[in-house]
């Protein structure tokens, strides 16, 4: 983790004061400037509560079809959503 982009998306987003929260199966604690970010779980309800879902890290584990359902936004930067053909995925 100490190299992963997660970091600095996450370190902007804090800067902009923005409520971050993370799903990883592999990073059980994670922080930002000494912040603790809240982990969640991967359900409808959490994906329908946040504004918008930045994929950083590509894992064969996440339910990427559950993502793409319950999500309002999500900002693709590892290509994992490739193949979903939905407006509300943006490819970075």
């Amino acid at each position: 983790m100490r190299e992963s982009p997660a970091i600095k998306i996450a370190e902007l987003l804090h800067a902009k004061e923005a409520d971050v929260v993370y799903h990883d199966p592999y990073v059980s604690q994670f922080s930002v400037g000494g912040v603790g970010i809240p982990q969640i779980a991967l359900t409808a309800e959490t994906l329908a509560g946040v504004d918008a879902v930045v994929v950083v890290t590509d894992h064969s584990n996440v339910d990427y079809r559950l993502v793409v359902g319950e999500s309002q936004l999500i900002l693709d930067t590892r290509n994992a959503l490739k193949a979903f053909n939905d407006p509300k995925v943006v490819r970075l």
